[in-house]
């Protein structure tokens, strides 16, 4: 199995995971989709807790098997969109991924090349793993591998 099928095996795994504790995000979690993860969190917890709220009216259930079952398929439903979300979510960055080039080129200790937008960086290649990383950083945000430092221009 390639490297970019498992990431995706192992993201809906996670996600099936954290949905059968009632916990929306954790696959997002894992594909660093931090913003994701927690707008999938906390409308997984908001969405049935009104869901609950709205269901019980002036009693308070005991446990979740006092719940209607139209309150039950609502926070199910919520878990299962969360973890279709995220398996499109890998599958997007794996094609994105697919189409980077990594350079082969670059010796030990080499700074990798920017990918220029017109006049501005946006990006980097990793030499360790590859992966697109902030220009800005000295050291690559998938792998933490560090960048050599670039060698200063001596000023005329």
């Amino acid at each position: 199995m390639n490297e970019n099928r498992r990431r995706s095996v192992i993201t809906v795994l996670l996600a099936v995971g954290g949905a059968v504790f009632g916990v929306a995000g954790v696959g997002h979690a894992y594909l660093r989709e931090w913003k994701r993860a927690l707008l999938w969190f906390f409308l997984a917890l908001f969405g049935g807790a009104a869901l609950v709220v709205s269901a019980a009216g002036d009693t308070v259930p005991s446990s979740v098997f006092d719940l209607p079952p139209t309150v039950i398929a609502g926070i199910f439903f919520i878990l299962f969109i969360s973890v279709v979300d995220a398996y499109l979510v890998s599958v997007r960055q794996t094609n994105a991924s697919s189409s980077v080039s990594v350079p082969t080129d670059l010796k030990d200790g080499e700074t990798p090349v920017a990918a220029t937008d017109g006049e501005q960086a946006a990006t980097v290649t990793c030499p360790h793993c590859g992966k697109e990383t902030d220009p800005e950083l000295d050291f690559c945000t998938w792998c933490t591998g560090r960048f050599a430092e670039a060698e200063e221009e001596p000023e005329s």
